[in-house]
């Protein structure tokens, strides 16, 4: 059986947080990001993958996922978001998710950590965090 897909798993999570509701979580940055923050995107970022066999059993996916998160007016939205999709990954441990797979491990790897955005409209910020994510 393989696993779910990393991103799609991770964006259910956070979907499904309720202190995330009004939050849009995508793959791919809107170019229209002030009509759609708050936001956050989701982009793996590196990781293994262990092919399954007879003795082990399901695909075992590690993966380190990267999160950006933009919110405004403050700076402190931005960063309050980034907290909260890292404490709702974290907190998923042992969830299972659409597909039949299960999230066996949820880890920060770098806190949330501002990083201006050039492109970005003026009172939207934006705070980068990365978590490492075991599925299987």
């Amino acid at each position: 059986m393989l696993t779910s897909d990393a991103e799609t798993a991770a964006a259910h999570i956070l979907g499904t947080t309720a202190d995330l509701d009004g939050v849009r979580v995508c793959t791919v940055v809107p170019e229209s990001l002030a009509a759609h923050v708050p936001l956050i995107h989701l982009a793996r970022i590196g990781g293994t993958t262990a092919m399954p066999t007879w003795a082990r059993g399901p695909l075992v996916d590690t993966t380190h996922m990267a999160l950006s998160c933009w919110a405004g007016p403050d700076l402190a939205d931005a960063r309050h978001l980034a907290r909260c999709a890292v404490a709702a990954l974290i907190g998923a441990r042992g969830r299972s998710l659409p597909g039949g797979s299960t999230l066996s491990r949820a880890v920060d790897l770098s806190g949330p950590a501002y990083l201006a955005d050039p492109y970005a409209p003026a009172g939207i910020w934006r705070y980068l965090a990365e978590v490492a994510l075991t599925i299987h």
